[in-house]
């Protein structure tokens, strides 16, 4: 068994906003365990066993009763080696010994009387002996173990997309409760079948197949996760991190104009009845040389009978310009379901009146707001810019917006995440 590796996969931050609140709670720390799977019911070959949960007693162990997830990523199977080649032939023997001498001639008869008989000869010499037998075959050669993947590539993680966003190393942005998308693109240069696995995150994970995920997190905070890659052979894994907001932010310079010869109507954020993509922003003109003029840039609230209210400037008529980092909270006044000026130009050439007014006169900033699904009530902010307000030429441009979907708290002007790097 392989020594077992521990890694931290998930911290979940506590949401931030760039005022000088509390630091929230830190939140419980993830650990992963990875170690051998021997072979059996979950690996047939055997494999990897990936274990996760959080660190409840904050010991930076991950015990037996703190795990909530166990994966498997099993190894491939190998096929039986070929069998090995024969022996070869030992070599011939050794010529045997000469054989023995054989024994002398029995001595011959008495010759008759008158002669004596000759003495027996000698017995013939020994035959030599057959040459030694051939060696015998040299024995099989054993069976070649089994292939343990032998010149099998690792796949290679290529690239992990979160919401049409490459993932480039810091946490991307999704909304709270919202669906996002996350792609593993992964390619294997054997033309491997691969496997897809997701580890960490605490967060709901549909697997689509094929590396697609669909992640949905209601719960605010910084989320690690690890996406792993098989072939069956070799494993490799590639972290990412994903920012859950509840903050619902357009995207910067959205610049959707308004002015006598271009006019777009209802802003549409979501398809939620009741919610602010009820807004409408209107642009006046109205020129009649001989007796008046007048210019305004402001909003019309009658759709559905839900309807954004404007925090009211300093003149009961204007919409107030917030600067940078204004809070936008329950504590303003706002403008109700009435019709209020980002600017308006007035002259009236009969009795010589000029009435100049409205906080956004040739000049960009963020206009505070609130609405309300029917049940409560969000903040939100949008950045307007007006130009040419005291001519024909009057423009207003909606450059972006975002808003709090946790009710009854509040954002502050420009801001687009609760997270901060």
């Amino acid at each position: 068994m392989k020594n077992v590796m521990l890694f931290v996969l998930l911290s979940v931050l506590p949401a931030m906003l760039i005022s000088c609140g509390e630091d929230g709670k830190s939140g419980l720390e993830a650990l992963i365990i990875m170690s051998d799977e021997e072979p059996g019911e979950n690996c047939d070959a055997g494999g990897t066993r990936v274990e996760t949960g959080l660190d409840l007693n904050g010991d930076n162990k991950l015990d037996e009763d703190e795990i909530t997830d166990t994966r498997y990523v099993c190894d491939g199977v190998g096929e039986d080696g070929t069998d090995g080649t024969d022996g070869v032939d030992g070599t011939d023997g050794a010529d045997g010994k000469d054989g023995e001498k054989g024994e002398a001639g029995e001595q011959g008869d008495p010759g008759t009387d008158g002669t004596n008989g000759s003495d027996g000869t000698n017995g013939a010499t020994g035959e030599q002996g057959d040459p030694g037998n051939d060696g015998t075959d040299g024995t099989d050669g054993t069976d070649g173990t089994d292939g343990v993947c032998s010149g099998n590539t690792a796949p290679v993680i290529n690239s992990i997309t979160i919401n049409s966003e490459t993932y480039e190393g810091g946490p991307i942005q999704s909304p709270l409760s919202a669906e996002f998308s996350v792609t593993i693109n992964a390619t294997d240069d054997d033309a491997d079948t691969l496997t897809y696995s997701i580890s960490g995150g605490f967060v709901d994970i549909v697997d689509n197949g094929l590396g697609s995920y669909t992640f949905t997190g209601d719960t605010e905070g910084v989320f690690h996760f690890s996406a792993i890659v098989s072939d069956g052979c070799q494993m490799v894994m590639k972290t990412f991190s994903v920012f859950i907001d509840p903050i619902i932010y357009s995207g910067a310079n959205q610049n959707i104009v308004y002015s006598e010869s271009t006019y777009i109507g209802t802003i549409s954020l979501f398809d939620a009845v009741g919610t602010w993509d009820d807004m409408v922003l209107d642009l006046h003109v109205f020129e009649d040389p001989s007796s008046m003029n007048e210019y305004s840039f402001g909003n019309m609230l009658q759709v559905h009978g839900n309807y954004v209210e404007f925090a009211v400037g300093s003149s009961s008529s204007d919409i107030r310009n917030f600067s940078f980092g204004e809070e936008i909270a329950s504590s303003q006044t706002y403008s109700g379901n009435s019709y209020k000026d980002f600017s308006n130009y007035y002259k009236d050439f009969d009795h010589g009146v000029t009435d100049v007014n409205g906080e956004f006169q040739n000049s960009t900033g963020y206009a505070g707001l609130k609405f309300t699904d029917g049940t409560d009530v969000y903040y939100g902010w949008i950045q307007v810019s007006v130009t040419d307000y005291d001519n024909a030429n009057i423009e207003g441009t909606l450059i972006d917006w975002a808003y709090n979907s946790e009710p009854d708290t509040p954002i502050l002007a420009g801001q687009t995440r609760t997270y901060r790097d």
